[in-house]
């Protein structure tokens, strides 16, 4: 049966919707899936690479900083009795320059399993107001490693600026690595040349 022209226009207009439809299911809209997903991973690989270059920018600037500060004058000693010199040596020119009389300087070494060890420093004595932060600004300031751990500041006399400073510092130095350890260490696995495997 011949369709009049009405029909076959109806046909027509639903075969284009058909084929549109079909289209946008099966190819387009996969598509744009497909790409939103690509974009998605592409910013997260991107900021992953971003976050890994910033990590090993940090880690390559803190082994120069490590490197410099080992091979500085008055670096990071490899030997307690150095460390103790160093630490002893420091604190006593850094109160001298502040104007801090100290009247012990006690040190104390703390054993730890590691090879990085830290050794303290108690030191007593008097001071002012003004000399006690300046000695605060010269340790914390130190091209060796030195850091305040504690400070106690006691008033003397009162009406003055007398005080009476108890100050814990303390230093790192590190343990050259034992040969032991070397030799206890576990040895790669030897392969076999070519050709031997086998015999």
């Amino acid at each position: 049966m011949a369709l009049s022209k009405r029909e076959k226009l109806i046909a027509i207009g639903v075969g284009v919707a058909a084929v549109i439809f079909v289209a946008d299911y099966y190819v387009l809209d996969p598509y744009v899936k497909s790409r939103e997903a690509v974009t998605k991973e592409l910013e997260n690989t991107t900021a992953k690479l971003r976050e890994a270059n910033s990590r090993l920018t940090r880690a390559r600037r803190m082994d120069r900083d490590w490197r410099a500060m080992e091979a500085g004058a008055g670096g990071v000693k490899t030997d307690q009795s150095a460390a103790q010199f160093q630490i002893l040596e420091a604190v006593g020119e850094y109160a001298r320059e502040a104007g801090v009389n100290l009247n012990s300087r006690t040190p104390q070494p703390e054993n730890r399993n590691d090879r990085t060890q830290v050794l303290r420093l108690h030191a007593i004595g008097t001071c002012n107001t003004a000399s006690a932060a300046k000695l605060l600004w010269r340790v914390e300031t130190a091209p060796i490693p030195l850091k305040v751990d504690e400070i106690t500041l006691t008033s003397g006399k009162p009406g003055t600026d007398e005080l009476a400073i108890n100050l814990m510092v303390s230093t790192i130095w590190v343990k050259p690595p034992d040969p032991k350890d070397a030799k206890n260490a576990p040895q790669p696995a030897r392969r076999a040349p070519a050709g031997e495997e086998g015999t």
